[in-house]
């Protein structure tokens, strides 16, 4: 997938289309429309969720599809230097409505993706 980026002067206070809860055109993500998303799913971004949100996009971007949940464990633990018990328990406070499915909502990731995971 090849992301194209809207320019930067892309209005962020237009009402987002949204299919369940998913961007109806992931094309159109930026970090103000993520701030947005987290915004209605009641989670102020800190550096930690952009960390996990910059990195599903790579993810997506260059497998097209999202990774698997024990995927995201392991690579948080590694990059964190944390047991795959502590890396769960952290992502899971980070988004509690689900890792994946909220993480990549607010992501941007297509809504048909992350259904099957």
């Amino acid at each position: 997938m090849n992301a194209q980026r809207p320019p930067p002067d892309f209005p962020t206070d237009e009402p987002l289309e949204l299919m369940e809860g998913h961007l109806a055109d992931p094309s159109l993500w930026t970090p103000q429309v993520a701030r947005r998303l987290a915004q209605a799913e009641e989670i102020g971004l800190n550096p930690l969720h952009w960390q996990v949100l910059w990195w599903l996009r790579r993810i997506f971007e260059e497998q097209g599809l999202p990774p698997r949940k024990k995927v995201l464990i392991q690579w948080f633990a590694d990059h964190y230097d944390l047991t795959h018990r502590e890396a769960h328990q952290r992502l899971t406070t980070l988004f509690p409505k689900g890792l994946l499915l909220q993480a990549g909502r607010i992501a941007g990731l297509p809504q048909g993706f992350l259904s099957c995971i």
